[in-house]
């Protein structure tokens, strides 16, 4: 049942909540929809689905049992659990509430709030200087309904006082205007994230001419809350990556996080997307990079119900490699162990630690992590293989390096779900590094001339620059010079 997959989602806390507002006879009058929820959470509380037969028993013991009666009453369950929803999110949004209250204030003419929430509203827009678009928009929604301008201008009161009334009509423009620019901003980001992840897409809406026009404009939005911060990334991304940029666009979250987590997420996810695009172009933004994640961490943005992304928890990784905070790493790898999924925890934690340790030249380290782990998922294997393989490499342990070469090969001769380029770059991996092997063992300058061949003629082998640098290093010893190549980070994802 749908219903069931519902709950399951919900946090103890909520199902209480949840239990008490079925349990009112404010919000609910029958007892069949009560009694149906009840036992819905009575089974989920046991860990149990509660069949439909059961279920129908428990509402209505003494009737026969009648699946369209019951199908209607689980949608009248899921419609009052809808509601329940609802009132909850509005108890959550201040913005909200004041602007349902300002609309059956006006509806029924109750002056008495009118004069109150004028007061609140005025302090709530001020206070509020980083609210996002649908907050100003309640405001100004919940404004205009206070102040009743319409009713002023029908009853031609507005004559008189037309210096008060233009003033209420110029306050609403500002904090509509600002609302507007936001969520123009907003579409213009996520388009632009959109350009960055497919660049096959030739129809995009030209959003970015018009937002720079009414930049131009309207100054006065540098300094209105959330269309500021917009306005600072977007800059950002358009222009140029300015550390003085970041650094205000930061300290303009850690405000925002309090208030809207969600919002400050939009954001931040449109910050680390952009990072992560120019260093995929050659743009040298690891620090920057380290620093967003860094806040992303303290913040709690990158972590949804005390849980980390995999994904997240190996980038972080990644990115400490990348500017040697080692230490940094190691501890951040222990701390958010316990972050992850049960069933993802123990193989991001070892990869992550044995990635470090890899990049840290701790190669005895590397081999104790990783040799008697099997990883299910294929990227944590393979990638695993090619680091167990470069670290009996650069130990000088051939025997069981060979060995563990064979062991990879037949590895990808088994697997169907790796494509046949892929299986190509990777046994030519192996075969040049089994080629220095026995160039090493034999003095033989023909096997560098055929690792230098396997390599030159296959562009996708991973780890090549890595490769590269381990045929200067024997070239050397046999007295070849080949071209000098940069040395790349040898565990680079494959």
């Amino acid at each position: 049942m749908k219903i069931t997959k519902i709950i399951d989602r919900l946090e103890p806390k909520t199902i209480n909540s949840a239990l008490l507002f079925f349990r009112s006879p404010y919000f609910n009058k029958s007892d069949s929809i009560r009694v149906a929820f009840e036992c819905l959470i009575h089974s989920h509380k046991q860990g149990s689905q509660i069949s439909k037969g059961k279920l129908w028993s428990s509402i209505f013991p003494q009737k026969v049992y009648n699946d369209q009666l019951l199908r209607k009453l689980i949608n009248q369950v899921t419609q009052k659990l809808e509601l329940f929803f609802s009132v909850e999110s509005l108890q959550s949004k201040e913005h909200l509430k004041l602007r349902t209250l300002a609309d059956f204030s006006q509806i029924n003419n109750i002056s008495e709030l009118k004069n109150k929430l004028q007061k609140t509203l005025d302090k709530s827009i001020n206070a509020r200087s980083l609210d996002y678009s649908e907050a100003l928009f309640d405001n100004y929604t919940a404004k205009r309904s206070v102040k009743d301008i319409d009713g002023i201008f029908k009853r031609k009161k507005g004559y008189e006082t037309g210096g008060e009334y233009m003033k209420i009509i110029q306050d609403l423009n500002a904090i509509i205007e600002s609302s507007f620019v936001i969520e123009k901003l907003k579409l213009h980001l996520l388009q632009q994230n959109w350009l960055d992840i497919d660049l096959k897409i030739d129809k995009k809406v030209k959003i970015s001419n018009f937002i720079d026009k009414q930049l131009k404009k309207q100054n006065k939005y540098n300094e209105s809350g959330v269309a500021h911060l917009y306005i600072l990334t977007y800059n950002y991304l358009k222009y140029e990556t300015n550390q003085e940029f970041l650094d205000q666009i930061i300290e303009k979250l850690k405000i925002l996080v309090l208030t809207n987590k969600n919002e400050a997420n939009i954001v931040f996810t449109h910050i680390y997307n952009s990072i992560a695009t120019k260093i995929g172009v050659g743009q040298d933004l690891f620090v920057e990079q380290y620093q967003l994640l860094n806040f992303g961490l303290d913040s709690k943005l990158l972590i949804d119900n005390d849980k980390i992304d995999p994904i997240d928890y190996r980038n972080i990784v990644i990115n400490a490699c990348r500017i040697a905070e080692f230490d940094w790493a190691l501890d951040f790898i222990e701390k958010y162990k316990n972050y992850l999924d049960t069933e993802s925890r123990q193989s991001a934690y070892s990869f992550s630690k044995a990635r470090v340790f890899m990049n840290m030249r701790r190669y005895e380290d590397v081999i104790d992590v990783l040799q008697n782990v099997e990883y299910e998922d294929i990227t944590y294997n393979i990638n695993s293989r090619l680091m167990l393989i470069a670290s009996f490499y650069e130990l000088d342990e051939y025997d069981i390096l060979e060995s563990t070469i064979k062991a990879f090969k037949v590895f990808l001769r088994r697997k169907r779900n790796i494509s046949v380029a892929r299986k190509a770059n990777f046994t030519d991996h192996c075969d040049v590094i089994y080629n220095l092997i026995k160039a090493s063992e034999r003095k033989d300058a023909k096997r560098i001339e055929k690792a230098n061949d396997i390599l030159s003629n296959n562009p996708g082998i991973p780890n090549k620059t890595w490769l590269k640098e381990k045929i200067t290093e024997v070239s050397a010893v046999l007295g070849i010079k080949p071209e000098k190549t940069q040395s790349e980070d040898p565990t680079a994802q494959a």
